[in-house]
C-alpha cells in the first residue's frame, strides 16, 4: 500500500492539474491570476487578483478545476488498466475521490457553483465559506 516518492509525486501532479484548471479558466475570462499556493497535507489554491464579472464566470472558474482534475485522474487510470499497476490505480482513485468528495461536496468550489445558482445558498451554508 505504500508506494513512496512516486506516489507522492503523482498526488502533487494531480493537485497541480486541478489547480491549473482554475488558473486556465481565470485567464480565459480575463481574471488576473495570482500565485498558486501548495500547503502540505491540506491542499492548494490559486489566488484571484480580480473578481469574476458575473455568476456564470464564477461557476465556470470553480468547475474548471474539478473537470481538469477528472481528466488528470483518467491518465493514471488508463495506465493502470493497460499495465495492471496498483500504484496507478491508487493515484486514479485519489484523483477521482478528490473531485467527488472534497471538491464538489465540501469545498469552496462546490460552494461557488451553488452560490452562482442561487443567493439563498448563503443561508444554509457554513459561515466560514462566505
Amino acid at each position: 500500500m505504500f508506494y513512496g516518492w512516486k506516489y507522492a509525486a503523482g498526488i502533487v501532479g494531480l493537485i497541480y492539474i486541478h489547480e491549473a484548471g482554475h488558473a486556465i479558466a481565470m485567464v480565459r475570462h480575463d481574471i488576473k491570476v495570482g500565485g498558486m499556493l501548495f500547503i502540505p497535507f491540506m491542499g492548494a489554491a490559486v489566488s484571484m487578483d480580480s473578481k469574476p464579472k458575473d455568476p456564470y464566470v464564477n461557476a465556470y472558474v470553480a468547475l474548471a478545476g474539478p473537470v481538469c482534475g477528472t481528466m488528470g485522474a483518467l491518465i493514471p487510470f488508463g495506465f493502470a488498466l493497460t499495465t495492471g499497476s496498483q500504484m496507478a490505480f491508487a493515484l486514479a482513485d485519489f484523483g477521482l475521490c478528490v473531485v467527488v468528495i472534497i471538491t464538489l461536496m465540501t469545498s469552496s468550489n462546490g460552494y461557488s457553483v451553488c452560490c452562482s445558482v442561487s443567493y439563498y445558498v448563503h443561508v444554509i451554508t457554513l459561515p466560514k465559506f462566505k
